[in-house]
């Protein structure tokens, strides 16, 4: 729904109120026919016979009924609105409640035939026996009926009970009820109809028992009603904001044209100086339109927006057409006939008050209270789940892309990525659920309604998007591959941190005091060491830091290295192991790589250039290899840059600041935090499961400072100018390209 680019909207029940009340009607006066206000009183002016005509047309000529409830004596309706119009019309002003007159016929068996409302007649009939002859009760759209009738009753206190005056209506007296039904009735934007009977001659009563219905020939006219159905009071608004989002609403209604045209006005679907004819058409002019007219009409400057006297299939048509243009179609409707066009439309919505069962079978939403502005918050929300995706889609691939050049990198310059699984699995519970609890839960803004509809073949990722994830990737993996370049020189150049740990390497040296020269301590070559069967082992990936160890099977000698430092060391040091190496005496086991040592934490201490005095399993503090502090950093920086960019994905267009709608999302706000701690007892508490150690202030600070530097990188990258995003097809493609694909989809819907 979010994608719609048209609505084509019934208007009872959805634009407006679906509270019909008849408020005018036209009746013949004498020689002519005047238009009065419905008020209550017009039983007297009408007279008795035409109120008695009239009451068995409204009470027998009509499926719908009420029932006035305990409280207030309210009616409840049932059945068709315009229908229990006429029946509360009929009880206010024509002195007498349909269940009355019903229940009379009912005993006397006067029904022959009822005949419901059909689209193609547009009436419908009741066939009734009246004092020996049949009389057919018609009533339906004036346009039709007015050109069946021949004559028309003459209102007035000389119609006496049983006795209908009655007058030739000629073209004249046609084109002033005309007149005064545009002008009086459909102008004002009421529901014009038109209520006639025929009585049958004895030679044509068999004919008329017999036929399914008869023809629309030879009528009288009794009454033209108008009927209000008031506008919804949130239509115009809901109309206004498809309208700035780029979604063309369509009106598809049974009314006539003046009074289709009206409602439009009034809804904001037309404006008051759009006389565009071709705007509006009612239901032939629309049916004899060619299939190139008509998708000229659906994409040309001058749009089509109303279709008046409407049928289904001319709902259906309107469909299909637009979708076979490439358009992303919503539609509404009710009733059993509406089912087809339902369930071709790309969003088919059910009225759920005034639909029927099979219009909510073939649909895709049903609407709860009938009313368009409930579309709106479809559109909105269908919106902002689109935008969600978007936003989650370009952090994902932000994440994806970093961590893996970072591991890549680091892979090739270090000899081992700087990234662990267990590091590796947090990031990717930080890109998958945690991003999406954060980037999908934003509720819909107002402002989405501001941008163009995506149309069928839009792009999930736009030319933005590739801004943002290549911007973004580019500058984390800059920063993170500098920290890789900047750690591994201080390594290399032998530089401790606060703890002893050398960067990457992970061993420790051994704490001061110690006995220089002594086993286990730092030395620069073999002969600094006391013991002269003592080696001086390099540490892994340097030439300028080693110890002082015995090779396997060495036994220690007394001598030492004249030069050697005198120890300043309790003498109770020289034997305990908390600094995690072989105490002193004890021979290192000979190794040739990592895998050989029995202890899976030791590291084989050596690469390659003491070959005749082999390499050397060393053990670590407390039995394990101490987590890089490097990879610390590296890792830190890298979460939180992760974190502070969530701030930028929730951007999809060219917005400097991160902060709208910020205060909405408690959701947002919870996750940040949820992981900033977890974060935080990883890198502190995590030691070897996590490959972290803890990091001092000054460290700490400076990884959320280069972390916080991806909020401004994000300001100013979206600052730069991008091109607009490359229209789906041309107009011939758009009007041909899918007709062979569109055609078998339907088939397939409707097989």
């Amino acid at each position: 729904m979010g994608s719609a680019t048209d609505i084509c909207t019934d208007k009872t029940g959805t634009l407006t109120l679906n509270q019909m009340t008849v408020v005018k009607a036209i009746v013949g006066k004498g020689k002519s026919v005047e238009a009065i206000d419905v008020d209550g009183s017009e039983s007297k002016e009408l007279g008795e016979a035409t109120c008695e005509a009239l009451r068995q047309n409204i009470s027998l000529n009509s499926t719908a009924s009420f029932e006035r409830d305990d409280e207030g004596g309210r009616a409840v309706l049932s059945g068709s609105k315009t229908e229990c119009a006429l029946l509360l019309y009929q009880e206010a002003s024509l002195g007498a409640h349909f269940g009355k007159v019903r229940d009379e016929w009912r005993a006397s068996n006067g029904v022959r035939a009822s005949y419901p409302f059909s689209s193609t007649r547009k009436s419908s009939g009741a066939l009734i026996e009246l004092d020996g002859t049949l009389r057919y009760l018609v009533k339906g759209a004036p346009e039709v009926l007015l050109e069946a009738c021949e004559r028309f009753v003459v209102a007035g206190d000389g119609n006496k009970a049983g006795t209908l005056r009655t007058r030739p209506l000629d073209d004249d007296m046609r084109a002033r009820i005309r007149q005064l039904s545009d002008n009086e009735l459909a102008s004002a934007g009421l529901r014009t109809l038109a209520l006639a009977y025929r009585d049958f001659e004895a030679d044509e009563r068999g004919d008329a028992a017999d036929s399914d219905e008869p023809a629309l020939a030879g009528l009288t006219l009794q009454l033209l009603v108008g009927i209000k159905d008031p506008v919804r009071p949130e239509v115009p608004a809901a109309v206004g904001q498809c309208q700035r989002a780029g979604v063309t609403v369509r009106m598809v209604t049974g009314d006539n044209v003046v009074t289709a045209r009206a409602i439009a006005i009034e809804c904001g679907i037309l404006s008051d100086a759009d006389n565009e004819q071709r705007r509006v058409l009612d239901g032939p002019a629309f049916r004899a339109l060619s299939d190139d007219e008509l998708d000229a009409l659906l994409d040309g400057p001058t749009q089509l927006a109303v279709v008046a006297r409407c049928t289904p299939l001319d709902k259906q048509r309107l469909v299909r057409r637009l979708r076979l243009a490439r358009h992303v179609v919503a539609s509404t409707g009710d009733g059993v006939n509406d089912a087809p066009q339902l369930r071709l439309a790309d969003v088919g919505f059910a009225m759920g008050i005034a639909g029927t069962e099979v219009a909510k079978e073939a649909s895709d939403i049903v609407l709860l209270d009938d009313n368009f502005a409930s579309i709106v918050v479809a559109i909105l929300w269908g919106r902002n789940v689109f935008a969600s995706v978007r936003k989650f889609l370009q952090f994902q691939l932000t994440v994806n892309l970093v961590a893996l050049i970072t591991a890549f990198v680091s892979s090739l310059y270090l000899g081992f990525s700087a990234l662990s699984a267990v590091q590796l699995l947090w990031l990717n519970l930080i890109m998958d659920s945690c991003g999406a609890i954060c980037l999908a839960t934003d509720p819909p803004s107002p402002e989405l309604l501001d941008d163009k509809p995506a149309g069928r073949n839009t792009a999930l990722i736009t030319t933005r998007m590739w801004r943002f994830i290549t911007g973004h990737t580019l500058f984390q993996c800059g920063i993170l591959i500098w920290l890789l370049v900047a750690i591994k020189t201080a390594s290399d150049a032998g530089v401790p941190d606060r703890n002893g740990t050398y960067f990457f390497v992970g061993a420790t040296v051994p704490p001061e005091p110690c006995h220089a020269g002594g086993l286990g301590c730092v030395c620069a070559a073999d002969s600094l060491c006391d013991d002269a069967a003592a080696v001086c082992s390099p540490q892994i990936g340097t030439n300028d830091v080693a110890w002082c160890v015995l090779p396997l099977g060495a036994v220690p000698t007394t001598s030492g290295a004249a030069n050697a430092t005198p120890s300043t060391a309790p003498a109770a040091a020289a034997d305990n192991d908390a600094d995690g190496l072989m105490p002193p005496g004890h021979a290192m086991p000979v190794c040739s790589a990592v895998g050989s040592c029995v202890n899976e934490f030791d590291v084989c201490h050596d690469e390659g250039y003491l070959a005749e005095a082999g390499a050397f399993c060393l053990s670590r503090a407390g039995g394990k290899v101490l987590p890089s502090r490097g990879q610390t950093i590296v890792f830190n920086t890298f979460v939180w840059m992760q974190v502070f960019n969530e701030f930028n994905a929730r951007l999809l267009g060219d917005t400097i600041l991160p902060t709208a709608g910020l205060s909405k999302n408690n959701l947002f706000w919870g996750t940040i935090i949820v992981i900033a701690i977890v974060q935080a007892i990883m890198t502190v508490f995590g030691g070897a499961f996590t490959s972290t150690t803890d990091l001092s202030g000054i460290e700490w600070l400076g990884c959320l400072l280069l972390a916080v530097c991806v909020v401004p990188f994000g300001a100013l990258l979206r600052l730069v100018p991008m091109p607009k995003e490359r229209d789906e097809e041309d107009e011939h493609a758009k009007l041909r390209e899918s007709i062979a694909f569109s055609e078998r989809e339907l088939a397939l819907q409707f097989s």
